[in-house]
């Protein structure tokens, strides 16, 4: 998972509403917002360029490509977080320009059997802090756990690695994201590769089951589970593009 995370003081989110990009119906103006967006919601290029900008300040990076589905928290009208996603239905996923054989053919390989259609990938992740990637991790993993994915995998640096382990959300390593299996794209990626990231996979029956054990978890969905379920039906509609 392609991720720039600027870490602050951690500090809860108040308590979030939620706002579907295709409805525009939120519940509180005055707390957070959950959104989801699609390559043509009318919001789509101010949060790519959210994503740039966060990508740009963190790692001299130039950013130009962005995953199809974005899930994204905002506050006060200000985009706060955002992570992209992808079904492993599409022809190629990011994470396979680090490998050397398909998601699946790597996973087994691994000891995990499964497919493609059980495969969700994540990147593009820019947050302002450690607490809204985590909201956005345990969204996301409810929302591909609730439309049958299994598996969820992406490129994450040490410090991603470490947040996740905290709450005890445990990454899988794959392989290393080595910047030259990019070729000349990997000069757009600025200092990013100096983090170290690594090829991982997520467990999502496992992450569930973890989130629904955890009250502190679960509270910090309370209020979207709708807006999470039409997302994750979304998603399942437009896998493979």
């Amino acid at each position: 998972m392609t991720a720039a995370v600027t870490l602050s003081p951690v500090e809860y989110l108040p308590p979030l509403a939620y706002k579907d990009c295709q409805s525009g119906v939120a519940t509180d103006p005055q707390s957070a917002q959950l959104q989801w967006c699609d390559r043509n919601h009318t919001d789509r290029h101010s949060l790519e360029q959210f994503i740039a900008g966060g990508f740009a300040a963190a790692y001299d990076a130039h950013i130009s490509q962005f995953m199809p589905h974005l899930l994204a928290v905002t506050l006060h009208g200000q985009w706060q977080a955002v992570l992209g996603i992808r079904s492993g239905l599409a022809p190629r996923l990011f994470v396979e320009q680090y490998l050397d054989a398909d998601i699946c053919t790597v996973l087994a390989g691994a000891g995990i059997q499964t497919q493609r259609a059980q495969v969700a990938e994540i990147g593009n992740l820019y947050a302002s802090g450690r607490q809204q990637t985590l909201l956005l991790f345990i969204a996301m993993a409810v929302a591909l756990y609730q439309q049958g994915y299994r598996h969820l995998v992406c490129c994450a640096t040490p410090t991603v690695m470490s947040m996740l382990s905290r709450h005890g959300l445990l990454l899988n390593v794959l392989a290393e994201g080595d910047p030259s299996r990019l070729g000349d794209a990997a000069a757009d990626w600025g200092s990013y590769y100096q983090r170290h990231p690594q090829v991982c996979q997520l467990d999502l029956t496992a992450a569930y089951q973890l989130i629904m054990a955890k009250p502190q978890l679960q509270q910090m969905l309370s209020g979207f589970l709708p807006l999470l379920q039409s997302a994750g039906a979304s998603l399942s509609e437009q896998a493979g593009h």
